[in-house]
């Protein structure tokens, strides 16, 4: 369901050796309505590379957070886990977001499409 008014947004995330421990919300603010949406590594085996697709509002106000609950982040002590958040746009994707470092408990992301 690709109309005019929506993007699907990308989350590529390499988990670390505790998939368990991560999970992430997306949030998404237009027109003072609210909706959320998100993921987590449960099911994922370790260093895992999950693909996770949300459709999104354009113009919206998108706030991402992911949280791991052994509060080590998905890098570096158990593993070289990183995320990159893309758009794929009809004429081709563009990188909104990335992280190829340590964040500890929480990393927070807040973009526009």
């Amino acid at each position: 369901s690709n109309q005019n008014n929506s993007v699907v947004v990308r989350l590529d995330i390499r988990l670390d050796e505790n998939p368990n421990e991560t999970i992430w919300r997306i949030r998404q603010h237009l027109n003072n309505e609210i909706k959320t949406f998100g993921g987590g590594g449960s099911c994922a085996s370790p260093n895992d590379l999950l693909q996770w697709r949300v459709d999104l509002k354009l113009n919206a106000t998108i706030d991402f957070v992911i949280f791991d609950r052994g509060s080590n982040g998905i890098c570096c002590d158990n593993g070289h886990g990183n995320y990159t958040i893309s758009a794929e746009y009809p004429d081709g994707e563009e990188l909104l977001e990335s992280s190829y470092y340590s964040f500890g408990k929480v990393d927070r992301k807040k973009f526009t499409l």
